[in-house]
């Protein structure tokens, strides 16, 4: 459910994890929606769950990482521009090679600069939210259809079950060496 709801919000899955009931009752989800709708995406989860154990809100202002950034890639672009000439000025082979290696260098810089410019951008724009995700407590409450009965009248026994995870399994016993696996014996 938390899967479509990120994608409903235009977000997506970042990953999650959820292990086989047997092996364990905790996984988690980790999703990312657009930052506008954190606000309503937070709101649907928690309509979900059974019980919000815990919340915790966190920002990360990055507008000086990603100024800097940009400063920095302006002054590769200035430099990659100044071994463009150097280049055309070069007239040995060795110093062309020399040249050839600082550029392909200061363009590997230019290239991963811009990838961390574009990842700020992308995160900044979204909100990331992560669920850890803990199996409900089965909770189940014994009932029957009449209090009192006579001999050879009927009564019928039924559970209410909240929590847990179905399809649930029945094992009555009820003290007279007689057993039962319906739901409602």
């Amino acid at each position: 459910q938390i899967t479509q709801l990120a994608e409903q919000k235009k977000g997506f899955v970042v990953s999650s994890q959820i292990p086989p009931i047997e092996q364990g009752a905790t996984g988690s989800i980790v999703v990312r929606v657009p930052t506008e709708e954190f606000e309503n995406t937070m709101t649907a989860i928690t309509g979900l769950v059974v019980e919000v154990k815990s919340q915790s809100t966190s920002a990360t202002d990055v507008t000086q990482e990603y100024t800097d950034l940009n400063s920095r890639l302006t002054n590769l672009l200035a430099t990659e521009q100044q071994f463009l000439k150097i280049l055309e000025k070069a007239t040995t082979v060795t110093d062309i090679l020399a040249v050839q290696k600082e550029l392909a260098r200061t363009r590997e810089e230019i290239e991963v600069t811009k990838g961390q410019i574009q990842y700020l951008e992308q995160t900044s724009s979204t909100s990331l939210i992560t669920v850890t995700l803990q199996q409900s407590k089965l909770l189940v409450k014994i009932g029957l259809d009449r209090p009192l009965a006579n001999v050879d009248e009927t009564i019928t026994f039924h559970a209410e079950t909240t929590g847990g995870f179905t399809p649930f399994s029945y094992q009555w016993n009820f003290g007279d060496k007689v057993t039962s696996t319906l739901s409602t014996p």
